[in-house]
């Protein structure tokens, strides 16, 4: 038992860099003390920049190489998150197929799609299949393999074999962040894997990033902007960051927090000549 709170400090501070996400509760197991102890010492923690807590639970420190699990980031801007699904969501068209990703922004793409457009969804992504299977006008594929437990994805090879039998139109991508140095990057190699295989097979690929994603570098390289044909962002995006994805041919749409029309700018994108081709669902399947 830690019983100098300096000393308590320092060891929840090292089983939180251990394990990444633990809960109050345990924390108070493994020191012997009691959760509202813990509690005063996490918010002291946290005040110092050393820690995040949430509801019963403390995590890491977000870094380029951790990201904290997906039930703690479900509600971090979670009204831009809001906003970019409900825009995604607004431009998916009849009878159109599309690969949903994980993240919580394309789970809230989910959330906001019409029931009576005869839509198909492809994903890897548990919550959104939970989700989806509530809307009776959606014809919802869950890809089979290995379940991460802290982010409910779906991954594995068999995944990978499933994706090449899909003709998707367009692939709604999370990320973990945008730069220009490095492109789209994320922090998970298996899901990154998954995101890489979609890639290569959609028709147009969409990344779902709201502002805070701008500026921000996760270990992984998921593609090169080549790949992106859309970027649909938030209020707040760096304008020197969207006039460069615009330079190089990316269509960037600005999603409004207060649903208003939202602001597309730049690049082929869907209604350009070279971005018409997968709105024609028909043409599409005759191929």
């Amino acid at each position: 038992m830690c019983r100098l709170p300096v000393e308590r400090r320092q060891r929840i501070l090292a089983l939180v860099a251990e394990r990444g996400t633990i809960s109050v509760s345990e924390l108070a197991k493994i020191l012997n003390v009691s959760e509202m102890t813990i509690r005063r010492d996490t918010r002291v923690l946290a005040d110092e920049g050393r820690l995040l807590r949430h509801h019963g639970w403390v995590s890491a420190i977000r870094t380029t190489s951790y990201e904290p699990p997906y039930f703690l980031r479900r509600d971090e801007e979670l009204p831009d998150k809001v906003c970019v699904g409900r825009q995604a969501a607004l431009t998916v068209q009849p009878r159109e197929m599309i690969f949903l990703d994980v993240g919580n922004t394309t789970l809230e793409m989910a959330k906001h799609l019409p029931e009576d457009q005869n839509i198909t969804v492809v994903t890897n992504f548990i919550p959104i299949a939970v989700v989806l299977s509530q809307k009776r006008g959606i014809h919802v594929y869950l890809l089979g393999g290995t379940v991460r437990p802290n982010e409910l994805s779906v991954i594995g090879p068999s995944v990978h074999e499933a994706l090449q039998a899909f003709h998707v139109h367009r692939a709604f991508i999370g990320v973990g962040g945008i730069t220009l140095g490095r492109g789209i990057t994320d922090y998970t190699i298996d899901e990154v894997a998954v995101k890489r295989t979609v890639i290569q097979t959609a028709q147009h690929v969409v990344v779902l990033a709201h502002a805070a994603k701008f500026g921000r570098t996760a270990p992984i390289e998921v593609c090169p902007f080549s790949n992106v044909h859309e970027v649909i962002t938030s209020e707040g995006a760096p304008p020197d960051m969207i006039a460069a994805l615009e330079s190089r041919g990316i269509q960037v749409v600005v999603a409004r927090r207060d649903g208003g029309q939202a602001a597309r700018r730049g690049g082929a994108g869907p209604d350009s000549p070279e971005g018409q081709d997968w709105k024609n669902v028909d043409t599409y399947w005759s191929r």
